[in-house]
């Protein structure tokens, strides 16, 4: 059972490196809270994905036309991103600008989830493949013949 934890923390730190570089290649900025909070757990005979709730939703984008997101999390956004208005605008008129482009125009999505899904299942089928035919190799090496 220790091998498979092994193998299954193994194959964790690979996946967690492997969904970052796709994030990135994706267009995804280095410091993105969506980076930092990629993570996989291995152990138990299984590999948890945990990652920030929008990651489907930065993937999918944003339909035009759809209910406004709230001022509350623009401001939020514009507090965080250090995002400035046109000469003297309030935080309050930047957010309602964004949230009425947004509610027009919707955001276009960065198209990644099936990407990620399909190298998270080629890397572990891998991973567990090789690993598995290494452990029996090693049992059968270590029985003896009598």
């Amino acid at each position: 059972m220790n091998e498979l934890n092994n193998t299954l923390a193994e194959l964790s730190e690979q996946l967690a490196v492997a969904v970052k570089a796709i994030l990135i290649n994706k267009g995804v900025k280095m410091n993105a809270d969506i980076l930092k909070s990629v993570e996989f757990k291995g152990s138990n005979d299984m590999v948890q994905f945990m990652v920030n709730d929008y990651l489907e939703a930065l993937s999918t984008g944003r339909k035009a036309g759809v209910r406004k997101i709230p001022i509350k999390y623009l401001l939020e956004f514009i507090k965080k991103n250090n995002i400035q208005g046109k000469q003297s605008q309030s935080p309050n008129s930047v957010a309602y600008a964004i949230q009425t482009s947004i509610y027009k125009q919707g955001i276009i999505g960065k198209n990644f989830m099936d990407t990620i899904m399909q190298t998270v299942e080629s890397l572990s089928a891998d991973k567990i493949q090789d690993d598995t035919e290494q452990i029996i190799l090693d049992n059968l090496n270590n029985l003896k013949i009598n």
